[in-house]
């Protein structure tokens, strides 16, 4: 943020090697600052780097409105800005740089900005809002079913599962230390969604990331039942890292020898997928040599394959433990599993 006194105009930057949200949601709290700062009854100038901002308080901030700003992000942060922008009795302008000379101060904005973003520290924008200036809940006209469904949820706060929580931070530890930083939550969650995985692989993924399949310790709090929980082939506790990575019983391992041979075909460097990989098979980090760039169809073939060789090996154990629970020793045929 820099103000410009000579012509009474305030430049609201951040870096631009900063993630697109980052980047508006900074935007964002600086307009909100010179907003709170700036006498309510002086006309105010914000120059904004990009359109981003002007577009949402703008074209999208009605829409935004009529349906209670369910699901948009930053909704806090742009519903406070809006606050504090209807309280003001002077003209506010939103624009961005017009001339040669506010593209220069533009840039010493944003140099400005990446310079404090190195050496400061950041300072709390406060949130208070005038309640006689905020629109609140959703226009009937304006509501689906699915954003009402979208508010209940938002409305209901979610418990917390230790289990999935252990889950997710074990798989964002082992994509750190396979060289992929800066992966968050949400991320892994979306990565679910993505449309080249099948509903049913992805209902799977989400069951494996929640731990809600009946398997392993799911037994030990059922009387009569404890035996279920092992696996029957290895005699250990049978979690679905063990069925999916260690599991001696055949199948497992002859389906990752023909995934491995389909893999290899595309000249790629192959190496053994860990639970970890699995639950993070949507997002296509495949295997590269010396940290090359990934390349998109590859990533592509990694979502498709992976999520879907985890599946049949866990329907090869299904049909092998549940179907065939009463054939003492029964295991499926090499040719039958090819």
């Amino acid at each position: 943020m820099y103000e410009d006194r000579e012509t009474e105009s305030i430049w609201v930057t951040t870096p631009e090697d900063l993630p697109t949200s980052t980047n508006t949601r900074g935007e964002a709290l600086a307009a909100l600052k010179v907003v709170q700062d700036a006498p309510k009854d002086a006309p105010l100038r914000i120059i904004c780097s990009s359109r981003r901002l002007i577009t949402d308080l703008t074209v999208r901030l009605s829409r935004w409105e009529d349906k209670g700003w369910i699901g948009i992000a930053d909704a806090q942060l742009l519903r406070t800005l809006v606050n504090h922008l209807r309280q003001r009795c002077a003209p506010t302008i939103l624009s961005t740089p017009e001339s040669p000379q506010e593209q220069q101060r533009a840039q010493r904005a944003t140099d400005l900005a990446a310079e404090q973003l190195r050496t400061g520290h950041p300072n709390q924008v406060p949130m208070a809002t005038n309640p006689s200036f905020n629109l609140s809940g959703a226009k009937m006209s304006s509501l689906t079913q699915s954003t009402a469904y979208r508010g209940i949820r938002l409305a209901k706060r979610p418990q917390n599962r230790r289990g999935t929580e252990r889950r997710i931070k074990d798989v964002l530890k082992h994509l750190v230390d396979a060289g992929t930083p800066n992966t968050s939550e949400a991320a892994i969650w979306r990565s679910l969604r993505n449309k080249d995985l099948h509903k049913k692989t992805t209902d799977f993924l989400w069951k494996s990331l929640h731990g809600t399949h009946r398997i392993g310790d799911f037994w030990d709090n059922i009387p009569g039942y404890e035996d279920r929980g092992r696996c029957a082939i290895c005699n250990v506790l049978e979690t679905m890292e063990h069925i999916l990575v260690n599991c001696k019983a055949k199948g497992r391992a002859e389906v990752w020898t023909l995934t491995k041979a389909l893999w290899k075909r595309k000249k790629q460097p192959w190496k053994q997928p860990k639970m970890e990989d699995i639950l993070a098979s949507g997002m296509g980090l495949y295997p590269t040599r010396g940290g090359s760039k990934r390349r998109e169809h590859l990533s592509r073939l990694w979502r498709i394959i992976i999520p879907e060789v985890a599946y049949l090996i866990w329907k090869l154990r299904c049909e092998r433990v549940i179907a065939h629970a009463e054939d003492d020793d029964w295991q499926h045929a090499s040719r039958a599993i090819t």
